[in-house]
């Protein structure tokens, strides 16, 4: 079975997208502090940081890197996909 690199790429680069806009909007919000603490928590990461203050530049670019870093992905897992199903 072929996968596309298109879909794949626009698959995963829609999902990193969209949780990065989650994690966004948890900032936005004022919840990031607790959320991050949560999830360092269940990680078993101690140490002392602090979730920034909102920027809303800072947050486009962020939801823009992480589509484009997640379509790399997909792409690159479609291609290598589609050279070992060979």
């Amino acid at each position: 079975m072929k996968l596309s690199q298109k879909t794949a790429g626009l698959s995963l680069g829609s999902l990193f997208g969209l949780m990065h806009l989650g994690w966004v909007l948890a900032v936005a919000a004022g919840a990031g502090q607790q959320l991050a603490d949560w999830w360092s928590a269940k990680h078993f990461v101690a140490g002392d940081y602090t979730v920034g203050a909102f920027s809303l530049g800072i947050a486009i670019l962020g939801v823009i890197l992480a589509f484009v870093f997640g379509y790399i992905t997909g792409w690159v897992f479609a291609w290598l996909w589609n050279r070992f199903e060979k």
